[in-house]
């Protein structure tokens, strides 16, 4: 990850796995090891990968498909070679029971170099904080 440009393409490559509902395998080469520096949604706090699984899990399970239409996306650099990314998004869903929701969705999240166990030689960037918050 060399530019603003290419932190927002990661982003938006992020929002579509999770409209996707990529089983969370494909996320783990992105995650560092170990504890998050951050890994926020508006209940809860994600402490590591493990809990990760087992929130995508529940998520997964009690959504049908979902959508994120950005409205926004920003990318900034910040100290050590990491971005500091700002995206707005359109989230609609329809639950497993045929709900439909629909709301306003902001992700703040910190991206940049690093290896970890799933990717020893780090090819791919890392998620090192990630909040989403209902504006």
């Amino acid at each position: 990850m060399n530019s603003t440009q290419d932190a927002e393409q990661f982003v938006r490559q992020w929002l579509a796995m999770l409209d996707t509902k990529a089983p969370v395998e494909a996320f783990l080469k992105y995650l560092p090891d170990g504890d998050f520096e951050q890994w926020s949604y508006p209940e809860t706090e994600i402490k590591n990968v493990e809990h990760l699984k087992a929130f995508f899990a529940q998520a997964w399970g009690m959504i049908e498909q979902q959508t994120n239409a950005v409205t926004r996306l920003d990318a900034n650099p910040v100290a050590g070679g990491r971005f500091q990314v700002e995206a707005d998004a359109q989230w609609s869903a329809t639950t497993v029971q045929g709900q439909s929701l629909s709301r306003a969705l902001h992700y703040s999240l910190t991206v940049g170099p690093g290896a970890s166990t799933h990717d020893p030689s780090g090819v791919y960037p890392k998620v090192y904080r990630y909040k989403m918050t209902r504006p």
